[in-house]
């Protein structure tokens, strides 16, 4: 009989559902990020959760790896670096290949000082079946991100707090039974609206 309530209630939400589950702000676009977003999800409910409001994050597709790095004009993210990229470039370029073949970043979700991001490279994404993989795979990092800055409120308010990541109270959000279903509505709005941008990305790149 639980269940049965649940499934009503979960179908009664579902009825209830705004039909734009975001809305977006295009961000000032640099050589080589194809796409720059700024996502904000809908206000939405869960079975056991009301009125639930989560952080803007930034969605970028870019036509290499360095595309992160000047989309927010930096030479270093999440221990990664623009001179790491030039290089495996270059190597991949001796070897008659392309980062289709072999990305330095393929996909990435991580932050730039307080702002989170879900980061698309196009040129690996194009390879045989591996959009289906990566934008999958980002969102539900993204999720997990959304779920513990939602929950979590020292790290939500020391994301700009040096090394933050280190603290004992940085604490990241489990997947468990009691907070599944949350996980799963999340990464369904983060994954249908990472696949919109890849459909614009694509329309962008036609015209």
């Amino acid at each position: 009989m639980k269940e049965l309530i649940r499934k009503v209630l979960k179908e009664e939400l579902e009825d209830r559902e705004q039909k734009s589950i975001s809305k977006s702000i295009s961000l000032p676009k640099k050589p080589g990020v194809l796409l720059h977003e700024l996502v904000t999800i809908g206000v939405f409910d869960v079975i056991d959760k009301k009125g639930i409001k989560l952080r803007p994050y930034h969605l970028i597709f870019g036509d290499s790896s360095l595309a992160i790095f000047d989309a927010f004009g930096t030479n270093e993210i999440a221990g990664l670096t623009r001179e790491g990229a030039e290089e495996h470039i270059t190597k991949m370029e001796s070897e008659g290949k392309t980062e289709m073949d072999d990305a330095y970043i393929g996909g990435l979700t991580n932050f730039y000082k307080d702002q989170l991001f879900e980061f698309i490279n196009v040129q690996r994404a194009s390879s045989p079946g591996y959009i289906n993989r990566i934008l999958a795979h980002e969102s539900l990092h993204l999720t997990r991100y959304l779920i513990t800055l939602s929950e979590n409120e020292w790290m939500r308010n020391n994301l700009n707090t040096d090394n933050w990541w280190e603290d004992e109270r940085a604490v990241m959000v489990d997947l468990i039974n009691d907070n599944e279903e949350y996980f799963a509505e999340v990464l369904e709005r983060t994954t249908a609206i990472a696949y919109e941008g890849w459909n614009k990305t694509l329309y962008l790149k036609k015209g």
